[in-house]
């Protein structure tokens, strides 16, 4: 959670309208947070400066709609402000996994734009466009119900908060692992902004700024934007694989281009009524990343695995993969989807080829991508929130409009021949709106709200697979669907105080959904038929829930308990099909979740301790796994059985004097799947430990007009596993990354410094195609490798 400290004098006096006692403080549960501080002095009745000690400012979030210091709430929230994410380079909300306890990011093995988030082992690993999230994001207060459609860059936010745990009651639907805020900058009452620009090796660029322009004292404006560059750090070499002339690359691969701009406009008309009304809108321009091939059948027997996803220890002498050479082959011209292609005359299909990757440096790719590897994704949105202050209650209405387009080049293997590749295009649009009334402060010890929730949300996508040369069949698949889900929900919480120590809670969400899903393919050339239609239609309602207490011994400490549940609706698996039953939905999901946990403070606010234990009963889970039949390997998303998740997650943030600060947070658990086909395996994307940690430096001392400061900060995982079932080839065994940055401030306005990500150039593994099958050949995907550069800002 991200926290600001400052220096304040020992004397009982006021804090956010509250008394406070001398080493009292309000403090924040911090994940990767930086620190912000300055120096202030109380004088004695002789005008002397007296003694200063440390105090950690409050941090307000939203997370049960309404403002709370975090440390009141009973709910695991980690939040950080605009400015520790941009000094931590968060960049975009699969960075986020970066810098919080407990949550794993992977990148999308068909779509990696697509930030795939699993939170205290609760996620999902399905890489299609229509499946919602099991940690359910929001912009501005809307519901933004498909990954895809925040994996553009994140920028002037005023503060990101993950709520940790199903938020089922005030969140709804899709809740299951939790709920992420991302909540942006409002406009100003005053004149002013700030501009950030980073240069780094690979000629990485950023830059950021925004300006508040108010134009009368009811009427707001707030300009944002951001321009992200970067030369891709992967090398595409497919020279000496192919037998006559081919044209063969050579090129660098993985080039970023980003940009978003933000308005917002805040009009106050009455002294109780608030509108804010804001339009963003996101482009992404960059090229997908190639998988490293890895070879997973026997050279001498292409219908046997070899030891790599037996032992997963890479063999390139031993292990390989298989197509036929076009370029000696017979061709047939095909047009599919509007695109002319070949096939190869099965009469001639050319050389046989045994593929195998010697050069096994993970920054060199051999891979042919078919069609194409650029993105071409635009996003935008537009959401009007009202708030109407009235005698005794709050009503708020908000109203959300968000669209997607993209299409994108894919490539779910690493090897040079067309066995698997292609582009995929998707739409998306989703239409939201909530009204919420709520109690204001003259209830006194109940807070209550009560409120009704619809959403419309509109998914079409098109994937053409180039499969012209893998060795068992030669032709080009069209595959597409469209799906629609309508949603009305009605909700109502309550939080009664019953003493100034006790407090219970309470929540009912009733949900009904209705998704009606059709798909439809094609298919030229010769081998494998594809399922040619499938229309089907699926609906459901569902109560959830929350009970909850929370007990303040002091004003120091917080200790709650809480039992939750949520659920994520049924749905269709989406993926190519060349059978009826590999269309059928799958169940909805449910999740039952107990919590306790404390949030403190002790030795007179320079140590912060929080730690919650947490168990999930979780049914009837939704997860893609790999399937063989009749030879052919299939991902399919299906429920896959029952999991039990036991964990226990702790942070402690230490600041003994006004120039350090340090931070350390450790999630342990254990996420098991209890029965079905893959009783006794870890889910996907589960490590059993993961650890955040931060150290940071402020110079007490100025060099004329500068003032030094340091942080170091890292990330741990254990072994992780990113496929059903759990395979050696398919895991990534536990590392860590650390960062650093070390620079100056300047007059208060000015910042400036040097940074380095992945220091020690650490080769990690982000997600897993394909290991334990000889139908396709395994691709692993990987991370970033070392970047540094200097960043500058300015605030006005």
């Amino acid at each position: 959670m991200s926290y600001n400290y400052k220096q304040k004098p020992p004397v009982q006096g006021q804090y956010n309208g509250k008394p406070i006692t001398r080493g009292c403080a309000v403090l924040l549960m911090a994940v990767l947070s930086t620190t912000q501080h300055g120096q202030v002095y109380a004088q004695n009745e002789e005008g002397d400066e007296a003694a200063i000690e440390q105090v950690i400012e409050e941090v307000v979030v939203t997370a049960q709609h309404r403002e709370q210091n975090v440390q009141e709430v009973g709910i695991s929230i980690q939040a950080f402000s605009g400015d520790e994410l941009a000094l931590l380079r968060v960049q975009t909300a699969k960075d986020l996994s970066r810098v919080t306890t407990g949550l794993f990011m992977n990148e999308s093995p068909l779509n990696q734009t697509d930030p795939e988030f699993t939170l205290r082992g609760v996620g999902t690993n399905a890489g299609t466009s229509n499946q919602n999230p099991a940690t359910s994001l929001y912009v501005g207060g809307v519901s933004v119900p498909y990954n895809a459609m925040v994996g553009h860059a994140l920028f002037d936010l005023e503060r990101v908060e993950v709520l940790k745990g199903p938020q089922g009651t005030l969140y709804g639907r899709n809740t299951t692992g939790g709920a992420i805020n991302f909540v942006p900058q409002a406009p100003g009452s005053e004149w002013g902004g700030y501009f950030n620009a980073s240069y780094g090796n690979r000629n990485i660029t950023n830059l950021e700024g925004a300006v508040d322009v108010p134009l009368s004292e009811t009427f707001k404006l707030r300009f944002a934007g951001v321009v992200a560059l970067e030369d891709g750090w992967q090398t595409l070499d497919t020279t000496g694989f192919f037998v006559n002339s081919r044209s063969a690359i050579k090129r660098r691969n993985g080039d970023v281009e980003r940009q978003a701009i933000r308005v917002s406009a805040l009009w106050e008309p009455t002294s109780n009524v608030e509108v804010l009304t804001t339009f963003d809108a996101g482009w992404n321009n960059s090229q997908v990343i190639a998988m490293e091939h890895f070879g997973n059948a026997l050279r001498s027997n292409p219908r046997a695995l070899c030891s790599f996803p037996l032992t997963g220890v890479r063999d390139e002498a031993n292990c390989a993969s298989f197509a036929y050479d076009s370029s000696t082959a017979t061709l047939i011209p095909v047009t599919l989807g509007g695109r002319n292609f070949t096939v190869q005359d099965p009469n001639n299909r050319g050389t046989f080829v045994i593929v195998s990757d010697q050069n096994t440096g993970p920054r060199t790719s051999i891979k042919d991508f078919g069609i194409d590897n650029d993105i071409d994704a635009e996003a935008t949105g537009i959401t009007n929130l009202i708030n109407w202050s009235l005698d005794r209650v709050v009503v708020t209405s908000v109203t959300g409009y968000r669209t997607f387009e993209r299409t994108t080049g894919i490539g779910q293997q690493g090897g040079p021949f067309k066995t698997i590749g292609g582009s995929s295009a998707q739409d998306i649009d989703v239409v939201t709106q909530e009204v919420r009334i709520a109690s204001d402060d003259s209830w006194g010890s109940f807070n209550w709200q009560v409120g009704g929730y619809f959403s419309n949300e509109d998914v079409n996508d098109v994937l053409i697979a180039d499969l012209s040369e893998h060795h068992l069949f030669s032709e080009v698949l069209l595959w597409g669907f469209n799906q629609e889900t309508e949603t009305f929900a009605g909700f109502g919480q309550i939080e009664w105080d019953l003493s100034e120590q006790w407090q219970l809670i309470g929540g009912l969400r009733y949900t009904s959904e209705d998704r009606a899903f059709d798909a439809f393919g094609e298919t030229v050339g010769y081998g494998l038929v594809i399922f040619p239609s499938y229309s089907n239609e699926v609906d459901g309602s569902k109560l959830t829930w929350k009970t909850g207490i929370n007990y303040r011994p002091s004003d120091d400490w917080l200790v709650y308990g809480s039992i939750a549940t949520g659920f994520r609706g049924q749905g269709f698996p989406a993926s190519i099909a060349f059978s009826a039953n590999q269309l059928i939905p799958f169940d909805e999901e449910t999740i039952t979740a107990y919590e306790v946990g404390f949030k403190s403070t002790v030795f007179n606010g320079k140590l912060q301790w929080n730690t919650a234990l947490y168990y999930y009963d979780f049914e009837n889970f939704q997860a893609s796994a790999g399937i063989d039949r009749a030879g052919i390997r299939l991902i399919v998303l299906t429920n896959a059985g029952d999991v039990k998740v036991n964990g226990v997650e702790s942070e402690i943030v230490f600041v003994p004097n006004a120039q350090w600060m340090f931070r350390l947070g450790v999630n342990v658990m254990k996420s098991e799947i209890i029965s079905g086909d893959y009783d006794g395996d870890r889910t996907a994307r589960s490590p059993d430990f993961s650890m955040t940690g931060l150290a940071r430096y402020d110079s007490p001392k100025s060099f004329g007009p500068f003032t030094p400061f340091a942080q170091v900060d890292f990330n741990y995982n254990s072994k992780v596993q990113f496929q059903l079932p759990n395979r050696p080839g398919s895991q990534q065994n536990s590392y860590g990354i650390v960062n650093a940055l070390f620079g100056a401030a300047l007059s208060g306005q000015w910042e400036a410094y040097l940074w380095v990500q992945n220091i020690a150039d650490k080769l990690y593994r982000t997600e897993a195609f394909g290991p334990g099958s000889t139908f396709l050949p395994a691709g692993i995907l990987y991370g970033a490798p070392r970047t540094y550069g200097a960043s500058v800002s300015y605030k006005f």
